[in-house]
Parts: C-alpha cells; sequence; structure tokens
C-alpha cells in the first residue's frame, strides 16, 4: 500500500495522510492551487513527510479520516 500527504498551502488544515484507493486522492485535482500531494510513500515516510509540513504551518497532522482507520 501506498500512502499519500495532503498539503494545505493554505494552511487552512492540517496536514493529512491518505491511502492510495482513497477517493479524495483519486479524484483530486491536479491543477489545484491550494493543495500539493505528496508521495508515493510508505507508512513510515509519509509520517514522516506529514510531521516535517505540519511544522511548517505551525498544526498538526493525522490520518485522514476518510480512509486510514487502520494504517
Amino acid at each position: 500500500m501506498a500512502y499519500f500527504v495532503c498539503e494545505d498551502l493554505k494552511g487552512a488544515s492540517e496536514v493529512k495522510i491518505h491511502d492510495e484507493d482513497c477517493g479524495h486522492f483519486k479524484n483530486r485535482d491536479v491543477d489545484a492551487e491550494t493543495m500539493e500531494w505528496h508521495g508515493p510513500f510508505d507508512y513510515d515516510t509519509a509520517k514522516s513527510e506529514a510531521e516535517r509540513l505540519s511544522m511548517k504551518y505551525k498544526k498538526d497532522w493525522r490520518n485522514a479520516e476518510c480512509c486510514m482507520t487502520n494504517p
């Protein structure tokens, strides 16, 4: 399983980890100017990337509730 980190470039929400099967990832707007997706990663690397990005916004990171109930 691959994981992707979603960065809200406006800093409005926390950084989230999604799995590769998530509808939010699959249906994303690749030209969006407000979101950036990072990956693919294994889970441990995705977690490290989420932690690093969250420090930039002084916000938390989390597993996305839509797809990451049991990573």
